[in-house]
């Protein structure tokens, strides 16, 4: 009796679940959805990116946010950023989605994409999760995006996850560059600093963010992005800052300050650089040689130190005068 008590109980969970399946296949195409991304790579930094599509149904077209988190590098160098944007699409949301509806993909199918690469290395990728409503459930979509997706000539990549990088492809032609266009050498502007995203992003999804609704995207990762978002809106490090810490004896009629070296910033390097150099004809200085300081802050002390310009009667005269390079934040 204990047997078959089971085995009955078995083929009605089992009916239910195929019944629920049966009802979210056979929802209508979503008029909204959520995309989650998190893109990594085996070189950097940064190695790792997070972002956020909001895709929402809107009159004659469709409305689009994308939010990109980037963790924190070193906390002077490259602070944890956010980085926004958004752009109204004259393409409908099912044009977006190419008539294809996530509610009717069997979970069968989705579940062989995943186990096609189980003992292969994957060193670059995205894991991808798009949330969508599919006859009152919340469902999510999970998809894999190896290195070989992405870079192979000849990738045959699997026919949903295909869909998944077209979808993010499309998105990105109407947003802008996506963090597969991003430099892998960063400039030390883009590095510093965070961008404001309370003047470019809608506040209820900041506010969303900030309260975890969107962590469910992201699972495999260590870092939540409310986390990642908590980060992002510290105050910015300061600047590095270039003086003159020492003029020389004749004050110069025109006085250019050295450009604070970006490999001086990556490699954290700063101090004093002191110049020596002789007034000729026109007051230029000519000569110039560096007394004391770093390899790397040299060149800049003297390309500035050859525009600045002398009166007539500090010509002939040697001079000197010492520049103080400093990053204003420590590790």
């Amino acid at each position: 009796m204990r047997t078959a008590g089971a085995f009955v109980f078995a083929l009605a969970f089992c009916s239910a679940v195929a019944g629920q399946q049966q009802t979210v296949s056979r929802a209508p195409l979503p008029e909204q959805f959520e995309l989650g991304v998190h893109t990594f790579f085996d070189f950097g930094p940064p190695f790792d990116f997070y972002q956020l599509y909001i895709v929402r149904s809107a009159e004659n077209g469709t409305k689009v946010e994308r939010l990109i988190f980037t963790p924190a590098g070193t906390k002077c160098l490259a602070p944890a950023k956010l980085e926004t944007s958004s752009a109204f699409l004259r393409a409908s949301v099912r044009e977006l989605l190419a008539n294809k509806n996530p509610c009717a993909i069997p979970d069968k199918d989705l579940k062989r994409e995943l186990k096609r690469c189980k003992k292969c290395s994957v060193f670059s990728g995205s894991n991808v999760r798009i949330q969508v409503q599919c006859g009152g459930q919340t469902r999510l979509i999970r998809s894999d995006i190896l290195d070989r997706d992405m870079f192979a000539p000849n990738p045959n990549t699997p026919a949903n996850t295909a869909w998944t990088m077209k979808l993010i492809d499309r998105l990105n032609q109407e947003l802008g560059p996506g963090v597969m266009e991003k430099p892998v050498f960063p400039s030390s502007d883009e590095s510093a600093g965070k961008v404001d995203a309370q003047q470019s992003a809608n506040a209820g999804v900041l506010a969303d963010i900030a309260q975890g609704q969107y962590d469910v995207l992201f699972p495999e990762s260590d870092i939540r992005l409310a986390a990642l978002y908590r980060e992002t809106q510290k105050p910015a490090p300061p600047s590095p800052t270039v003086r003159l810490k020492t003029p020389p004896s004749v004050a110069p009629e025109a006085l250019v300050v050295p450009i604070f070296p970006p490999l001086a910033r990556m490699t954290r390097t700063e101090g004093d650089v002191m110049v020596e150099f002789e007034i000729g004809d026109g007051g230029i200085p000519k000569g110039a040689t560096v007394l004391e300081g770093h390899p790397l802050l040299r060149a800049a002390a003297l390309d500035a130190v050859g525009k600045w310009r002398f009166p007539e009667s500090a010509v002939r005269q040697r001079l000197q005068a010492t520049f103080e390079f400093s990053l204003n934040c420590h590790e």
